[in-house]
Formats: structure tokens, sequence, C-alpha cells
């Protein structure tokens, strides 16, 4: 209809009523597009939304690993701290030099020694690292948005959030987990494995004449002490996410 009109103002060389209508066909040409563009970008931000809430449900398990791994390392603390105090009288200080004459303080777990020689050794044997749940994270990764429509910074909180968890996982791989594994090894030097059934005055023995066995128990006191606190800001900053992603807006 319009394009019919401004042929035959073409003939008649109505120049203002060609500009008229001319201006009516952009018009509705922008309103089209601004259209279609807001219908896709809502279609996007539902999209989106159903993503966030999947992926806070994949921080809320994380939330029940992290609490996992934080208990068994407290417990693997206390075991390897109660060995080498009934055989030297050693326990982990609470601080330690951070800077020349100063010294931090170590929060150590809440946590008390194991009656049994028996759980001493499996606990202190027992290693847990972090797992995490990446397959909505992933997902909108995969998906090319560059950030949440209607939720401003909380694609690069993720990102972040991912990144420090990372990290972390890198150093368990390269710390924890070797050191454990040398525990492991030295107790099997003598004979035992994590399930096998000892008395103190066994474990004592042993552990007192196996000053290698030694050092390595306090590496795994101190390592269980670094990966207990870790995983406490690792937590804090799991629930953030979490409060952040179901906040009524």
């Amino acid at each position: 209809m319009i394009l019919r009109r401004i042929n035959n103002h073409l003939k008649t060389q109505n120049w203002f009523a060609i500009s008229i209508d001319f201006s009516i066909v952009v018009l509705g040409v922008f309103i089209g597009l601004q259209v279609q563009e807001w219908s896709q970008d809502k279609a996007t931000s539902k999209r989106q939304e159903a993503l966030a809430l999947e992926i806070a449900s994949d921080l809320k398990q994380d939330l029940q690993n992290v609490d996992g791994v934080s208990e068994i390392a407290a417990m693997r603390f206390a075991s390897a701290q109660k060995i080498l105090n009934r055989v030297n009288g050693w326990s982990m200080p609470n601080s330690y030099p951070c800077e020349f004459d100063v010294r931090c303080p170590l929060p150590l777990p809440e946590r008390s020694g194991p009656k049994s020689a028996s759980d001493a050794l499996f606990y202190s044997m027992r290693y847990v690292g972090l797992q995490v749940q990446r397959r909505s994270f992933e997902t909108f990764l995969a998906s090319g948005d560059a950030t949440f429509i209607s939720r401003p910074g909380l694609a690069g909180d993720l990102r972040e959030h991912h990144a420090m968890l990372q990290r972390w996982t890198d150093t368990e791989n390269l710390r924890q987990y070797p050191t454990q594994l040398s525990l492991n090894q030295a107790f099997a030097r003598h004979g035992l494995s994590v399930n096998d059934q000892v008395d103190w005055q066994q474990l004592d023995a042993i552990v007192s004449k196996d000053l290698e066995l030694q050092g390595i128990l306090k590496e795994v006191a101190w390592e269980a002490t670094l990966q207990y606190k870790y995983i406490k800001d690792i937590r804090d900053d799991t629930q953030k996410m979490i409060t952040r992603i179901e906040k009524v807006k």
C-alpha cells in the first residue's frame, strides 16, 4: 500500500508526500527491528535465568562436597597430630612467622583426636580432594553469551569463582595429593594400610622409630590445616554466589 502511494506521488512529483511516506516506511522498519531485538533479548534472558538456577543447583552440590572435604581435613589433621604427640609431644603451632619478627595466627581445625589407633591410622591416611560441579557453568560458556542480560556482573563473578576453584584444585594435585601418597607409602613399608586394625602400642612403636614417617605426618597435619582454611573460604564464596543468584529482585 505504501509503495503504491509512493509510486503515485513520484508520478505527480509530490516530494513532500513522498518524504512522509518514506519516513513511515523507515520508522516501520525501525520499530520492527526493535521489536524483534526485544523479543530475542527476552528469550535469551529467559533461557539465561533458567541456566542461572541450574548453576545455583550445582553450587549447592558443591557446598555439600566442600563440607565433606572440610570434615575429612579436620579429622586428618587431628589424627596426624595425635600420632605425633603421643610419640614426641609434637603439636601444630597456632601461629607462624609471616614477616620478620611478626607471627600471624594460624586457625587450626577444631577437632579432638581419635580415641583408637586404628581410627588415627585410617583418618591420617584418608584424603579427599575438592570436586566441583561445572556442567551448567560450562553450558553457559559454550553458549557464547558474554554476560547474563538481567544480572550485571554475574558472569564475571562466576568466572572468577571457578578460576579460584581451579587454582585450589591445582594446588591439591601438586602438593596435597603427593604428600598423602607419600604417607600411605611410608605406612606401607611397615605393612600397614588404611583399613588395618592396630593398637596404640603398635602404632607408637612404628612411628617412633621412623623419622621420615614423622616428617611426613607433620606435612600432612600442615597441609590438612591449609586445606581446612581454604575450603572454608571457598564455602563462603560459594554461598555468596548462591545467594546472589537466588536473590529476589
